[in-house]
């Protein structure tokens, strides 16, 4: 059962603007942080953590840096002259249509009182490699762990708005969408280094989220998980 008064929609059924707002927002807040990043070397920035001073997500992520002082931290270069805005209405936009056009997309909402807080997508594991995410060298690995790409699933996204937060609709929003995709794939694959979402995952699945592999674009500090979800749809609620 659902812990507040929620429903699940499509998100290709919502209107866009709506969507870009919420994901800016969620991405920019607790527990993401991500609001600026260097245009010399590409590391993120942050303002830090308005809902916790010790917030234990931010700390841990090794290439997001605190807004403070005048160089970067990473590249040396003026903050002043490198920072940028993090998320844009046209680079969400952008990312946006491109997973609409990947194979077996599937994008879920979460409405609380007629308003989007939440949003889930993902598609088939893809077989060519983007600036992102190198994804051939990834279905190697999984290959290689006897993961059949062709029934995995990747979980690319999930946010929920800042002030939604803590009131389970991250939880429903991704037990919900995990039901859909189990109908399809088998594994679900998912890339992070938020333990907020392993959270999110373990407490569905009752399985620890151990790491897989490390992301092997060694520009990225991020480690790849997997949950074989094929009897998931079986369930019919959570716990």
């Amino acid at each position: 059962m659902m812990t507040t008064k929620s429903t699940i929609v499509d998100l290709k059924e919502e209107p866009r603007d709506n969507l870009i707002s919420l994901y800016i927002s969620a991405y920019s807040g607790h527990p993401w942080h991500e609001q600026f990043e260097c245009g010399n070397c590409g590391v993120t920035y942050s303002d830090g953590c308005e809902k916790n001073a010790a917030c234990e997500e931010f700390v841990k992520r090794d290439s997001l840096y605190l807004k403070k002082g005048k160089f970067c931290g990473n590249c040396g270069e003026e903050l002043e002259k490198c920072l940028k805005p993090m998320w844009t209405k046209e680079v969400v936009n952008k990312d946006f249509e491109d997973a609409l056009n990947q194979e077996c997309f599937i994008g879920n909402g979460i409405k609380s009182d007629k308003d989007l807080v939440g949003f889930f997508w993902g598609f088939k594991m893809p077989k060519k490699d983007t600036h992102h995410v190198w994804y051939e060298k990834a279905s190697k690995i999984l290959e290689a762990k006897s993961i059949d790409p062709n029934k995995t699933f990747y979980h690319t996204e999930i946010g929920i708005k800042p002030s939604a937060q803590g009131k389970g609709l991250g939880k429903d929003l991704l037990f919900n969408s995990l039901k859909e995709v189990s109908k399809e794939f088998n594994v679900i694959v998912y890339r992070t280094i938020n333990p907020v979402v392993n959270h999110l995952y373990s407490a569905i699945l009752s399985k620890e989220a151990n790491p897989l592999f490390r992301d092997p674009n060694p520009a990225k500090d991020q480690s790849w998980y997997a949950f074989d979800i094929k009897h998931l749809k079986e369930k019919e609620g959570l716990k």
